[in-house]
């Protein structure tokens, strides 16, 4: 069965739907549509709470039950898309995972937003759970959320310096929902390499995400809410939300330091109408500045946050000017 293709028999069928008028031709109709949808693959289902991991995937009916067996049945560089279907049960992985093939996608049937019901979780402890290496892949309503009492689990979601072009869509990237993970270095989304080999995670899309938790406080210091390993060039988070709770004034939840350019100082990451929310113990700065390119908050709202950065080099506010370490940015509520 593939959901994506009817049939000469099949298109005859719906063409006599209506023997009196053969003119409207429904079926042959059809089948020219699906035939010219340019770039769609095939579609799969992945089910926790009531699917079979030796049924087909193709409908919601015979949907997946486990991830990794819904992510084997994509074929890279097809468009082909896995469907999780939201409820009350969480997609628990039980190794750490990665999404290697490109232009492959990923969607929640579920609203989405901050704790969508399209739940990705774990089982066992790993340092990072969900790790991306492809390109040119769509996320959509998918929420990752990370911990489970284990010093192990440090991050929750990375991408890697092979992972550009990606868009993330109405997603939750988690802060950690245990004490033990909330006082260690936890990340709750890493973007390129490594701090040896800063590249890579470029041009990556974020529109209506939510990152952070506000049902635990994280005791950490050195925890972030993301951090920029290098080479982030042409990164946008549009509308989205950064739940920055924290026993700590001196957590910083934008973690950056280091060349986001790749030596071409007009690099840039953009947070554009996002809402930086302190909303139990203040921070007294949000990020750390790039030492090449450029971080740029626009139309940005902050609350419990100090300062947007310490330093005024290479940290642009919306108006064109640098940000000195006296201003938190526009529309600022102190806590």
């Amino acid at each position: 069965m593939n959901n994506q293709y009817l049939s000469n028999t099949a298109a005859d069928v719906l063409n006599n739907v209506s023997p009196g008028d053969q003119n409207i031709q429904l079926g042959s109709k059809l089948q020219f549509a699906l035939q010219n949808i340019v770039g769609l693959g095939n579609k799969y289902y992945v089910d926790a709470l009531n699917g079979n991991d030796t049924n087909d995937g193709l409908s919601t009916w015979t949907a997946f039950k486990t991830l990794p067996v819904g992510y084997a049945a994509l074929t890279a560089n097809q468009n082909d898309t896995l469907y999780i279907i939201g409820s009350s049960a969480a997609l628990n992985l039980a190794v750490a995972f990665t999404w290697a093939k490109s232009y492959t996608h990923l969607i929640g049937l579920c609203v989405g937003g901050s704790y969508g019901r399209a739940r990705i979780g774990h089982s066992a402890n790993f340092t990072s759970m969900f790790t991306i290496t492809a390109s040119g892949c769509l996320f959509q309503n998918i929420h990752w959320q990370m911990g489970r009492g284990s010093g192990t689990n440090i991050n929750c979601v990375w991408l890697n310096e092979a992972s550009n072009y990606n868009t993330f869509s109405n997603c939750h990237f988690d802060a950690p929902l245990n004490a033990t993970e909330g006082g260690g270095a936890y990340r709750c989304l890493v973007m390129g390499g490594t701090p040896a080999t800063p590249i890579g995670a470029r041009s990556t899309k974020f529109y209506d995400c939510t990152f952070g938790d506000w049902t635990a406080a994280p005791t950490s210091t050195t925890g972030a809410l993301i951090e920029f390993l290098g080479v982030n060039a042409g990164t946008k988070f549009n509308r989205c939300d950064f739940i920055i709770n924290t026993s700590q004034a001196t957590m910083v939840p934008l973690i950056c330091g280091t060349d986001i350019g790749g030596g071409n100082p007009p690099g840039y990451v953009i947070w554009d109408n996002c809402n930086f929310l302190a909303l139990a113990t203040g921070v007294n700065v949000l990020c750390t500045a790039p030492t090449t390119g450029k971080f740029v908050f626009l139309r940005h709202k902050l609350f419990g946050v100090a300062n947007i950065s310490t330093t005024s080099a290479n940290v642009i506010m919306g108006g064109g000017t640098a940000i000195d370490a006296r201003y938190g940015g526009l529309s600022v509520v102190q806590a």
